[in-house]
């Protein structure tokens, strides 16, 4: 689909020829509907603190919420729901929120509410975890690198759940014009994976959550084991 216009506007932003140094040759990506839509009090948050907070860090708590809640979790029941041993691993690579739109009002919850370190944590806090909580950036590579941080942290008896996650949403025309003049992106929009007439990807908005309990990761090392012998 096209760049909404509650993104950025294309006719300032995109230049199809692909010459222009400070903009993008495509006008194209795959854009989740009113990402920021949040239901503040539920995640006691403050109106005023909602709309500092990037909208990945919102989508955040409510997909962890969301997992948690399809997992059957319930504190203290198994050893693996005890709140202070459980961690929170989240993969996230651009500050396109804070780049866009909160640097210009900055207030009490700035730091808080766009610096990626502070998203995981945001999730901890609100379920109030004691476990780790880590912030990973590898580029693409990040929710990837965030779930083998979380089992070898499993592993390594540091915590015995994860709350897994990864967070992407699209706000920067300067993201979108760098991608574009590094030859990243594709300037007629799909990525024809394996085609003959691929010529790069298409961007898009993501976000997804996984609990995942000591247990689980146990029972997959030994079938895994029990496969090789």
């Amino acid at each position: 689909m096209q760049i909404p216009s509650d993104r950025f506007d294309q006719a300032k932003y995109v230049s199809k020829d692909g010459r222009d140094k400070n903009k993008s040759s495509t006008e194209y990506g795959n854009f989740m509907k009113s990402p920021g839509m949040f239901d503040a009090r539920f995640s006691n948050m403050s109106p005023r603190e909602a709309m500092q907070t990037d909208p990945q860090q919102r989508l955040a708590l409510v997909t962890a919420y969301e997992a948690l809640e399809m997992a059957g979790y319930v504190p203290g029941r198994t050893s693996s729901t005890q709140m202070e041993r459980i961690g929170t691993f989240f993969g996230q690579t651009t500050d396109d929120y804070k780049d866009v739109n909160v640097v210009q009002e900055i207030d009490t919850y700035y730091v808080s509410g766009v610096v990626r370190a502070f998203g995981p944590g945001r999730v901890s806090r609100a379920n109030q975890f004691g476990g780790p909580s880590v912030s990973v950036d590898t580029a693409c590579a990040s929710s990837a690198t965030a779930l083998n941080l979380a089992c070898t942290s499993i592993w390594s008896n540091e915590c015995d759940t994860a709350v897994v996650g990864g967070m992407m949403l699209l706000n920067s025309p300067d993201m979108y014009a760098g991608l574009s003049r590094g030859h990243f992106v594709s300037s007629d929009g799909p990525c024809k994976t394996f085609d003959d007439e691929a010529n790069d990807y298409c961007r898009g908005d993501s976000c997804y959550n996984s609990d995942l309990p000591r247990e689980r990761i146990e029972s997959q090392l030994y079938l895994s084991s029990g496969g090789r012998q």
